[in-house]
């Protein structure tokens, strides 16, 4: 989704195997999103499908989780080039 076109607000659904290519569990905080990209995290998806909005930090990233993130062109970007999204 998208609004605004490149300097508005863009979300992104990323999953954990998108990000991580191993099955090692780490938590929201531990990513750093924000300080990495400038992307926050406003959402996560348990692997059973359950959505929570704004997740607290300590919630633990695992193989089948996704997280929603919330970025401007340029973020969500550095997001996926960190990550290796889309190679």
């Amino acid at each position: 989704m998208s609004y605004g076109g490149n300097d508005g607000v863009n979300l992104e659904q990323v999953s954990f195997e998108q990000m991580f290519d191993h099955q090692r569990s780490c938590n929201i905080l531990d990513l750093n999103l924000r300080k990495e990209t400038g992307c926050t995290i406003i959402g996560y998806k348990n692997p059973n499908g359950d959505y929570i909005v704004n997740p607290d930090p300590s919630i633990e990233l695992v193989p089948g989780s996704k997280i929603i993130v919330v970025g401007n062109t340029n973020q969500i970007q550095h997001l996926q080039k960190v990550y290796r999204i889309g190679d």
